[in-house]
């Protein structure tokens, strides 16, 4: 059992230590290089996240067909099941993410661009299935975490946060083209140069965690509510220390309970399940749908180029129908373009559509999926108290992915039954439309809502 005397000591030490960083004011031009840089991980991050789909009929081909010799579509389920190691791999991320809430947000933003580089290496350099995956496992876990929008809506003025989190992401996903442009320099001389894709982003995340480490500092909302709960915590009676101490120090417990106890953290957790059951239809195979539906490596190449301008270009203006309509009404109008894009691309896909035309639909379908998802997760990073907000966030991501597990599971199935054309289909449409219905009449607006930074009672 610890000292108690110990335990004052150390909060009153970590609170010089909170109030030296807090009086320290940023370096000037501080926020420009915070933007670039939050800019630069959520580029990494959809590289990251991205980068698996657009080599996928590479990947199945040389870890499947030719090292196991099992045909392209027992490849394609054999893939799709062996995705849920890297959502397992994400369960645990939340608990990680949970620590943020104690230590603060920027060490985590750090180990983020670090764990990302190390995850792609790996990928990079596998010489078989097994490391492939366990690469793929750690970019998982890294990429769940989304350390970066914690971060940047922390740092945002409240009647701004939606134009900065969209313009952040939207340079970010940009960046995306090199993907395609990579895939075009080494895939065209030789598809089992997929490896290659990952390595030049491995390198840069590698050194992208060097520079934030150097460059960044801890957000003053968290700051300032750390010091508020150890000031409060060494202000309590010795009667009362334990139960303080265990209402301000939170951890997923506590927000388990203060979700299911919220009906509008409970209601909006319940959509984002519903919406994430989407994901694979929009995520999952649309390399596939391209290469099965008769497009050539090149033509496959080009639409990949252009999908992320897509992509970009509604993300941006995004943030400003969020903060100008509102959260909710951002999600609306994005899900039923996501619904009309994915419509466009896979019918065009298989019907002979120019391979711009074809890349657009996609990037709208799933740049406008992706947006409304987000949206979501940002009305419920809204409402949270700052001492939670952390830990509300791991405990949604963890029932989300257990909801995700099984829809994944289910697809994978699925897609030895049905035609992948109707599965990306029906499911992308029958799950956001749930989505949506649900959001819309269960929850209320949270865009311009000032964050948290007192101690809530």
């Amino acid at each position: 059992m610890k000292n108690p005397a110990e335990q004052q000591e150390r909060k009153r030490k970590e609170i010089a230590k909170w109030e030296r960083q807090l009086a320290t004011k940023p370096y000037h031009g501080y926020m420009a290089v915070l933007v670039v840089i939050v800019a630069l991980i959520h580029l990494l991050d959809e590289y990251a996240s991205s980068a698996s789909g657009a080599i996928q009929s590479s990947i199945i081909n040389d870890l499947f067909v030719g090292q196991m010799g099992v045909d392209y579509t027992t490849g394609l389920s054999m893939m799709s099941l062996i995705t849920l190691i890297t959502l397992f791999a994400t369960i645990f991320s939340s608990v990680f993410k949970s620590l943020a809430d104690r230590y603060g947000r920027k060490p985590f933003l750090v180990f983020s661009a670090f764990g990302m580089g190390f995850g792609m290496l790996l990928c990079a350099v596998a010489p078989n299935a097994p490391l492939y995956f366990a690469g793929r496992a750690v970019v998982g876990f890294f990429t769940a975490t989304d350390f970066q929008v914690l971060y940047i809506m922390e740092v945002s003025p409240d009647d701004k946060r939606g134009i900065f989190y969209s313009v952040t992401k939207s340079i970010g996903t940009v960046g995306i083209v090199l993907i395609a442009v990579v895939r075009g320099a080494f895939l065209s001389v030789d598809a089992g140069n997929w490896r290659m894709i990952y390595m030049i982003p491995a390198v840069a995340g590698l050194v992208l965690g060097l520079i934030t480490l150097l460059t960044s500092r801890e957000t003053d909302v968290f700051m300032k509510r750390r010091i508020e709960m150890l000031r409060h915590e060494l202000d309590a009676s010795t009667d009362e220390q334990k139960k303080v101490e265990k209402e301000d120090k939170g951890g997923m417990m506590v927000a388990l309970r203060t979700i299911l106890r919220h009906s509008q953290l409970r209601n909006q957790l319940i959509a984002a399940c519903l919406f994430m059951c989407a994901m694979m239809p929009f995520t999952g195979y649309y390399e596939s749908i391209m290469t099965m539906g008769g497009m050539t490596t090149d033509s496959v190449t080009q639409a990949l180029f252009f999908y992320p301008i897509a992509w970009a270009v509604l993300l941006f203006i995004s943030g400003f129908v969020s903060d100008r309509m509102g959260r909710k009404v951002a999600v609306m109008i994005f899900g039923i373009l996501a619904i009309l894009c994915q419509i466009g691309f896979v019918l065009g896909a298989s019907g002979g559509m120019p391979p711009v035309l074809v890349g657009l639909f996609l990037g709208g379908a799933i740049g406008c999926y992706w947006t409304s998802s987000n949206t979501i997760s940002l009305m419920t990073n809204e409402i949270a108290p700052t001492h939670l907000r952390a830990s509300i966030s791991s405990v949604t991501a963890i029932v989300v992915l257990i909801v995700t597990l099984f829809a994944t599971a289910f697809y994978a199935w699925l897609v030895t039954v049905i035609s992948l054309q109707n599965l990306c289909l029906f499911g992308a449409i029958i799950a956001l439309v749930l989505s949506m219905l649900f959001l819309a009449f269960s929850t209320k607006e949270t865009a311009g809502i000032e964050l948290d930074s007192q101690i809530r009672r």
